[in-house]
């Protein structure tokens, strides 16, 4: 319509501009020969004639050009028509076509069907309708009794098991939803969902939702409660299925406040243990440091001569007096550990004068039993950043349990120098130990069993303690044993913190 009008709008423009060039033209002529204008009127009335008849006919030739183009425009509509037509014609003859296919697809397998069932005597067609029949009827009484199963199961759960539809109305209630909620399935069934959940808004944000929630569920008498949710929540185009298992967790959450209790009051206890216990053994090793030193003072003679009977019981004395100090002392870096207040100052140390130095400590001992300590060094001098007293505790807690647990033998000391770190070797050839010992001996207050306890004596503290040590210069220990064939610590640390 748009290019029609723009035609009707040139035709119209072009002839009128002709007919009024032609007037242009006739009157300019006019005004040329206006002293002989009688004499030249031909040409005037030719000039206006002409350009009357150039207008009429530019008018009429845009004219028809318009007429055809609609025409074309017209036949072109009529085609596009008809394609739509016969478009739609061949897609409804396929379709046909395809019904026809699928129908004589079924044709033929019925007839089928019927040519061998028509192949079988009156008796074998018979004995195939009672099998069919037979077998009908076990897979009802099969889903029967699935059904009665189901809900004998849901009936008789302690969970209370109901379902409501779209509009949160209750549509089954079972016999663990009364014990739970209080209300007969007669009179609750048909009220809103709100009446026993006062929160179940929450439930039906979501699609599927089989993740448990805790809500507060409303029982019949008015007093509010725990419950955990198991909720499925389903919709499609034609049906609403919303199912929920409700169990009371009133005495769980009862059961779990006083777990929290008790183990608040654990931590407490045992805080007040670790309090204890440095406490004391600040009270113990004060009066023990007095009779250490007074017992030294006789030892040396300060206050007179003393016999050797006396020289013997007082080096006893000293003895017992350095043992009890040495378990105080690990029951205070216990509590220093279990209160996590044990720090170290570390500071670029000889790792190898400090292994040195703890061997020439352990030698007196390993002499006394004829053992003898092998030395082995990568180097004469490596330079770790370590708290050289802790380090030093460790080394000579893990000698003297070497020289401790081994009767015959020898105790070897490797050193290994890596590039970022040091790896210490201590291996004896002492009693070993099992699998299941060697569970325990990194636990406090604990040996490889009693019996050992009461042979060679310690708190069960050491390895634990030297452990924590090794885990706060961010390194490790390990130990590889086999009972009756010593067994080997291995310390790794490294070289900067």
């Amino acid at each position: 319509m748009q290019e029609v009008y723009w035609f009707q709008l040139h035709r119209y423009g072009l002839s009128t501009l002709i007919f009024i060039a032609g007037l242009f033209l006739s009157f300019e002529i006019f005004y040329f020969y206006q002293e002989n204008f009688w004499r030249h009127w031909g040409e005037l009335i030719i000039g206006l004639l002409t350009s009357t008849l150039l207008s009429s006919y530019v008018f009429i030739l845009v004219g028809r050009r318009i007429f055809i183009e609609k025409k074309l425009q017209d036949q072109n509509n009529k085609l596009t028509h008809i394609n739509s037509i016969l478009q739609q014609e061949i897609d409804d003859r396929r379709r046909i076509e395809e019904n026809i296919i699928a129908k004589k697809e079924y044709l033929q397998k019925r007839h089928e069907t019927l040519k061998y069932v028509t192949k079988l005597t009156t008796s074998e067609l018979r004995n195939a309708i009672m099998i069919e029949q037979s077998v009908r009827r076990k897979i009802e009484k099969f889903l029967k009794d699935s059904e009665e199963r189901l809900r004998f199961i849901t009936q008789h759960s302690i969970d209370g098991i109901i379902s409501i539809n779209s509009s949160g109305t209750i549509v089954s209630w079972n016999y663990g939803a009364q014990q739970i909620f209080g209300y007969d399935e007669a009179e609750i069934v048909g009220k809103p969902l709100q009446q026993i959940l006062p929160q179940n808004e929450i439930l039906l944000q979501s699609e599927i939702n089989t993740k448990p929630k805790e809500l507060k569920g409303r029982h019949h008498d008015g007093f509010h409660f725990s419950v955990e949710i198991s909720h499925t929540h389903l919709k499609n185009e034609d049906n609403f299925f919303d199912t929920m298992i409700i169990r009371d967790i009133t005495d769980r959450k009862e059961y779990e406040k006083r777990l929290i209790k008790a183990l608040r009051d654990a931590n407490t206890a045992n805080a007040a243990k670790s309090e204890f216990l440095a406490t004391i053994s600040h009270e113990l090793r004060t009066p023990l440091n007095a009779i250490i030193g007074f017992n030294q003072c006789l030892l040396i003679e300060m206050d007179g001569p003393i016999n050797s009977s006396q020289q013997e019981s007082l080096k006893k004395i000293e003895k017992s007096s350095f043992h009890l100090l040495s378990l105080i002392n690990d029951i205070l870096d216990w509590s220093k550990i279990e209160a996590k207040k044990m720090e170290i100052e570390v500071f670029p140390q000889n790792i190898v004068e400090l292994i040195t130095s703890c061997v020439e400590d352990m030698q007196p001992l390993a002499l006394q039993k004829n053992l003898t300590i092998e030395l082995l060094l990568d180097s004469a001098f490596i330079l770790v950043e370590i708290d050289r007293m802790r380090i030093q505790q460790v080394l000579l807690n893990l000698l003297s349990n070497a020289v401790k647990f081994t009767e015959i033998g020898s105790i070897k000391i490797r050193l290994f120098d890596e590039r970022d770190r040091v790896l210490i070797q201590i291996t004896d050839t002492g009693i070993g130990l099992s699998p299941e010992e060697l569970e325990k001996i990194f636990h406090p207050f604990s040996q490889a069993d009693s019996s050992i306890t009461r042979k060679y004596g310690g708190s069960g503290l050491g390895l634990v303690i030297s452990t924590n040590i090794i885990n706060l210069h961010k390194g490790s220990i390990t130990v590889e044993s086999e009972k009756g064939c010593g067994s080997t610590f291995t310390i790794i640390l490294p070289k900067s913190q």
